[in-house]
């Protein structure tokens, strides 16, 4: 027996309650052109254009007694459920303070810095490399969000850092990529992933982090079976407590760095100042944390996450 037919609202409240938070008209049909929805929309001309339409017609016509509220303050219109919402929308639709993929930058260099959960007793300094400094229209594939470095100096003495330089030793080194995302799910896992593979393919660990992780199952086994295949990593930063941040599948450790990749990132400034830097603590064996991102303790952190996400620490702070 064939599913019975439904409307393109139904859809679209269908895709907006399992996705949990606020969508663009063009990621609602996405997500039904990719399932069974598509099959089973009533009509003649099952098409996103028809759905922005009858979207806009049904808020039009009745905006308190919609089950869908829209964000206008960006373009384009974002669309979520009243019952069900994006964090960053009201009942009403209006805009709270905005959660920003950058605002997770300080989270990660903390965590990254200070947990054991990371590197052991070793420290991980990283640097955000803004893609927009450099010439390109697909920097966002070329440049990861931010990058860390690891020099063991307190494993290895001054004179055998300095002769791992000169001989290219890399392995006693480690250079890390790292691809920030507000959340992941069966919506949107597929092109975050790539991306990640796209630019850490020159550092020895690239990792996939997010806010959130669907913990849907199958959800969870394909991005298991992608982070196998291509030995990219997955970590769950944890708002509550950051430095019990999870790391959900470990990223494979390549020993060698590809310096004909590293070379043209350096039109990058950012990425430029961060090889530099390399070199510097390499010298002087030690790591300048002036040159990298801010640290913050957990008092620092903790601040952070309450003003940028308004959530509070696991002790209430």
């Amino acid at each position: 027996m064939s599913e019975e037919k439904i409307s393109h609202l139904k859809a679209a409240e269908r895709v907006l309650k399992e996705a949990s938070k606020s969508l663009t008209v063009r990621e609602i049909w996405k997500v039904i052109e990719r399932g069974d929805l598509i099959s089973v929309i009533r009509g003649n001309n099952p098409a996103k254009t028809t759905l922005s339409s009858l979207l806009g017609q049904e808020f039009r016509k009745n905006p308190e007694g919609s089950i869908f509220v829209k964000d206008e303050t960006e373009r384009p219109t974002r669309w979520a459920l009243k019952s069900f919402g994006d964090k960053s929308l009201d009942v009403r639709g209006n805009k709270k303070p905005k959660h920003l993929e950058e605002n997770l930058h300080p989270v990660l260099t903390s965590f990254v810095a200070q947990s054991p959960n990371f590197c052991g007793e070793n420290t991980v300094y990283t640097k955000t490399i803004s893609a927009n400094k450099s010439r390109g229209k697909y920097n966002a594939w070329v440049f990861p969000d931010m990058v860390g470095v690891l020099v063991p100096f307190k494993d290895f003495p001054k004179n055998v850092l300095d002769l791992a330089g000169r001989l290219g030793a890399n392995s006693i080194f480690k250079l890390f990529a790292f691809e920030l995302k507000l959340s992941l799910d069966a919506g949107n896992y597929r092109e975050c992933f790539f991306q990640a593979v796209s630019n850490s393919s020159w550092a020895n660990e690239g990792y996939l982090v997010a806010k959130e992780i669907s913990q849907d199952r199958e959800f969870l086994s394909n991005l298991e079976r992608l982070s196998n295949s291509f030995g990219i990593g997955v970590i769950r930063l944890d708002m509550q407590n950051v430095f019990e941040s999870e790391i959900v599948f470990p990223a494979e450790s390549s020993k060698e760095l590809d310096w004909a990749t590293i070379g043209k990132m350096c039109d990058n400034p950012d990425f430029n100042q961060f090889i530099d830097n390399f070199n510097d603590a390499i010298k002087i064996g030690n790591v300048s944390p002036v040159q990298h991102d801010n640290i913050l303790d957990e008092d620092g952190v903790t601040e952070h996450i309450r003003d940028k996400f308004g959530i509070a620490s696991i002790d209430g702070n």
